[in-house]
């Protein structure tokens, strides 16, 4: 039997009764809360484990879904899952869980609880997706629950998740991808090889931003993705691609090296004329004083330009799937398209742009059809000529 003390807050303690394993060989550990100085969290700690020195195991005290819903983060979310994840997770516990169930006690929260919270999301204009969104960050923190046998059964699971619609991609057709770079390269220096760039690659607005020079190699036409920038709670941060996979090298077209190598010039004179004003960092697509662009004004500037030939929808990400569903239209396999988009596999890819391979079923029947035709005669050729031996040598 052991016993251990963990801050939970400036004026609150976790205490841990660790109990052995019971009679099934499950590990048997008892938490409790204490509000106080740490002298009086020991003391009630001692008083813990005198009781069950004298054979008497104390039962946990109400847990609020509030301290559960932080102790479930600590111990499950931070330093587990990326700090973008986090900063949701924590978000959704803020403003949605906390106010919704925060003061409900762990073991007495219901099915009817998380429907009703549910439903009263959907009223205030939350859309299914985000609803499912809390739902996920709810059960995980249930499941944790169930498996410490704090509670005996998950209420998430016990009720009906509101229908979440497929959301096909509706990427911009090519004509107005065309449009789009035309008005680019009109109006602004650095817009242009941004679109460029992203309309030619498919890459991440994050894997976008996080590129310094160093990552493009012009003889051989490649680019490394191997970072990702993002606005998180604590400001702009580089964290690692999105997936294992989005670590990556990319064969560029030879028009984007050419793109590149201009848009490089003119950073070259922009950091001349900018002087000792600009902090040259290496980074390719950098704000007028060399410093890391603003995610949301690359957005902006993108959407600007859909604006203008009747596209509003068409930002970064939108340009991203244009890539995609193009490079499929084109032919390209799929397993290709997938390590170019940095998917953690194909089968996302496949999720993603499903509806853009119905119209290959004929293609593919027609390409097989021709192999096996083509196998066909030449084995008929092959024996043909053996026929024509066997009868020259006779």
């Amino acid at each position: 039997m052991e016993g251990s003390i963990r801050k939970r807050g400036s004026k609150s303690w976790e205490l841990t009764l660790d109990l052995g394993r019971d009679e099934k060989g499950k590990r048997d550990r008892r938490y409790f809360t204490v509000h106080g100085t740490k002298k009086q969290a020991q003391q009630r700690l001692r008083e813990l484990l005198t009781e069950v020195d004298g054979g008497i195991v104390p039962s946990p005290e109400r847990i609020k879904m509030r301290e559960w819903l932080a102790r479930w983060m600590s111990d499950c979310v931070v330093g587990y899952l990326s700090q973008a994840t986090q900063d949701r997770y924590g978000g959704i516990i803020k403003n949605h869980l906390n106010p919704a169930v925060g003061h409900i006690e762990l073991r007495k929260l219901s099915p009817g609880h998380v429907q009703a919270m549910q439903q009263k999301l959907l009223q205030g204009g939350m859309d299914p997706t985000g609803v499912n969104l809390v739902r996920t960050v709810l059960s995980g923190a249930m499941r944790h629950a169930l498996g410490l046998e704090l509670i005996v059964r998950n209420p998430v699971a016990a009720t009906k998740a509101p229908p979440d619609p497929d959301r096909e991609v509706q990427p911009p057709p090519v004509e107005a991808v065309i449009k789009m770079l035309g008005l680019a390269e009109e109006q602004d220096d650095w817009l242009y090889p941004a679109m460029h760039l992203l309309v030619y690659t498919g890459i991440r607005r994050g894997e976008f931003l996080a590129l310094k020079w160093g990552a493009i190699n012009f003889e051989k036409c490649e680019l490394r993705i191997v970072s990702s920038l993002g606005r998180r709670s604590n400001g702009l941060n580089l964290t690692k691609p999105k997936t294992a996979r989005g670590n990556r090298v990319i064969t560029l077209a030879t028009s984007t090296v050419d793109v590149m190598r201009y848009y490089k010039k003119l950073q070259e004179q922009h950091k001349v004329m900018m002087a000792g004003a600009y902090e040259d960092n290496g980074i390719m697509f950098a704000d007028e004083l060399g410093r890391w662009l603003n995610p949301m004004r690359l957005t902006r500037r993108v959407k600007s330009l859909g604006k203008q030939i009747g596209h509003p929808d068409a930002g970064p990400h939108n340009l991203r799937h244009f890539n995609g569903s193009v490079s499929i239209d084109a032919g390209v396999n799929l397993v290709v398209v997938s390590e170019r988009l940095g998917h953690s596999n194909p089968t996302i890819t496949l999720a993603i742009y499903a509806h853009a391979l119905p119209g290959k079923q004929k293609q593919a029947a027609d390409d097989f059809e021709r192999v096996m035709d083509e196998s066909q005669q030449m084995m008929n050729s092959d024996a043909n000529s053996s026929e024509n031996t066997d009868t020259e040598a006779a």
